[in-house]
C-alpha cells in the first residue's frame, strides 16, 4: 500500500474514531500542525475536531441509555469522562435533558412498545 492510500486511511479511521490523541498523531504524520489539520477537517466537514468528538460522544452515550442494564455512572466510566457529574453535565448541555430522564424517557416508550 503507497503512502497515500495509508495517509487516506489514517485519515478516515481518524475522522470516525477522532480523538484529541489521535489528531494530534495523524499531525505529526503527514508533518502539518495540529491547528491546521483542524482547519482543514473544518474545511471540509463543515464541523470542529471538538464538535466530531462531542457528536461521536453523544451518539454512544444514546446508544448506552438505551440499554437498562447499565447506569449512568457505567456510561460516564466507559466514555472516559472524569466523574459521573462530568459525563451528566455534557450529556444535558448537548441534549437539553439529563441522561437520566432521557433513559426513563426510553424505558417508558419501550414499555408501551411491547404491548
Amino acid at each position: 500500500m503507497n503512502t497515500f492510500w495509508k495517509d487516506f486511511y489514517l485519515f478516515n479511521i481518524i475522522l470516525n474514531r477522532l480523538t484529541p490523541f489521535l489528531l494530534f498523531k495523524f499531525s505529526v504524520k503527514i508533518c502539518i500542525s495540529t491547528k491546521h489539520l483542524s482547519r482543514v477537517i473544518k474545511d471540509i466537514l463543515d464541523k470542529t475536531p471538538h464538535e466530531i468528538i462531542c457528536d461521536e460522544l453523544m451518539k454512544q452515550a444514546f446508544n448506552m441509555l438505551e440499554d437498562e442494564s447499565v447506569s449512568v455512572g457505567q456510561i460516564a466510566e466507559n466514555l472516559n469522562f472524569a466523574d459521573q457529574a462530568s459525563f451528566c453535565k455534557f450529556f444535558k448541555k448537548r441534549a437539553q435533558i439529563s441522561p437520566m430522564e432521557y433513559k426513563k424517557r426510553m424505558s417508558y416508550k419501550n414499555i408501551h412498545l411491547s404491548f
